[in-house]
Parts: structure tokens; sequence; C-alpha cells
């Protein structure tokens, strides 16, 4: 994946963090304020309940599209300092006879 893809998800996900947890907690609030006429304690602990689980859910997002992420291995430089575009074989593939 490309830098600027990267930065870009990382921006995505950090405006999710800071945005919807406050949604999660004050339309929870809301909801249970004007729908359930609950306005104790209970609503305070039922929001901060939603917004965690909607800080956990877009962790959770973030770590599964992470782990979806082709990995390219790094191509170490020849001698001379040009690339190459195939890996390098490993010790244990070199020391193999066929």
């Amino acid at each position: 994946m490309e830098t600027s893809n990267v930065l870009g998800m990382l921006l995505l996900y950090s405006a999710l963090m800071f945005t919807l947890p406050f949604a999660a907690f004050y339309g929870t609030s809301y909801v249970l304020e004007t729908y359930f006429h609950i306005t104790s304690f209970a609503n305070t602990a039922w929001s901060v309940a939603a917004a965690v689980v909607v800080v956990n859910l877009i962790i959770a997002a973030y770590v599964y599209q992470a782990s979806k992420e082709p990995y390219d291995p790094p191509v170490p430089p020849h001698e001379d300092g040009s690339h190459d575009s195939k890996p390098v074989a490993s010790k244990s593939q070199l020391n193999k006879e066929d």
C-alpha cells in the first residue's frame, strides 16, 4: 500500500475516533432521556458504554483492515546499489540441492 493511502486511512480512522464516540454518547443520552425518560446515573452509564463500544468497533475495524493489507517484503539492493524486483533467496533455499 502506498504511503499516501496509509496516511489517508490513518487520518480517516483518527477522525472517526474523534467524532463517533461523541455522537454515540450524546445520541444515546438523548434517546434514553427522550423516549425512555431516564435522566439519572443510568443515562450517563449507558451513554458511556455506547461510546466505549463505538471506540472498540473502530479499533477492531482498523486492525482488520491492517491485517488484510498485502505484505511486500523489502528487497535489499545489490552490491552496486541497484535494486531488483525479485526477492533474494534465503540461506536455506540457496543450500538446498535439487
